[in-house]
């Protein structure tokens, strides 16, 4: 849609997971940090609500699914509509996806054609359960697409990843453990490309 997006995510240092949320600004102007208070919150669990309560201001639309989270603002049965659809449980992502589109005034063919590009498995169902979220939700506010050429989009890790080839990097060694495994997975696929020798060693 033509945004400068600057994405924060935060996972909880766990072999058996926790809470995990990413914070995603989107500007007509370069960002290189986050505010404190946020536009909308998308909560698939209660935690969701109950420890980002700080970053909530008057204003912010809470998008949450009422099967399973009790809040105010805008309740979707995800939990109802994975089920209707027969839909595996990561679904729930698709659905509030598609609500958040509906909430913020994106078209339903910009929803379509984002998870048609980067959903490879069960496309049709997860178009499905994002479509019903959509259809489920209300707007409340209208996000225009702008009329500019897209710039690319880098993680850190894949920024870090350059600037270590630029600096002269001729061989990486690395174990894939979080946070670092994508700059593995980065050397591996540019390794032929700029002569690099990359070592995945057992563990």
């Amino acid at each position: 849609m033509g945004y400068y997006l600057y994405i924060y995510r935060d996972y909880p240092s766990l072999i058996r997971g926790g809470h995990t949320f990413s914070i995603i600004r989107a500007s007509e102007e370069k960002i290189a940090a986050h505010r404190e208070k946020i536009d909308f919150l998308l909560a698939l669990n209660q935690d969701t609500v109950d420890l980002h309560r700080e970053k909530i201001k008057t204003g912010t639309v809470i998008i949450y699914d009422s099967t399973s989270v009790k809040s105010e603002g805008s309740g979707i049965p995800i939990g109802k509509i994975i089920q209707e659809e027969k839909a595996s449980e990561i679904m729930r992502n698709s659905c509030i996806i598609g609500a958040f589109c509906r909430v913020a005034g994106i078209e339903r063919d910009i929803l379509a054609r984002v998870l048609k590009k980067n959903i490879s498995k069960e496309l049709d169902t997860n178009l499905k359960v994002a479509l019903r979220g959509y259809d489920e939700a209300g707007e409340s506010a209208r996000i225009e697409a702008l009329n500019r050429d897209r710039t690319p989009f880098l993680t850190g890790n894949e920024a870090i990843s350059l600037g270590l080839i630029k600096a002269g990097l001729r061989a990486y060694i690395g174990y894939p453990m979080t946070p670092s495994s994508a700059i593995l997975h980065f050397m591996a696929n540019a390794a032929e490309d700029f002569g690099l020798k990359v070592v995945h060693p057992e563990g």
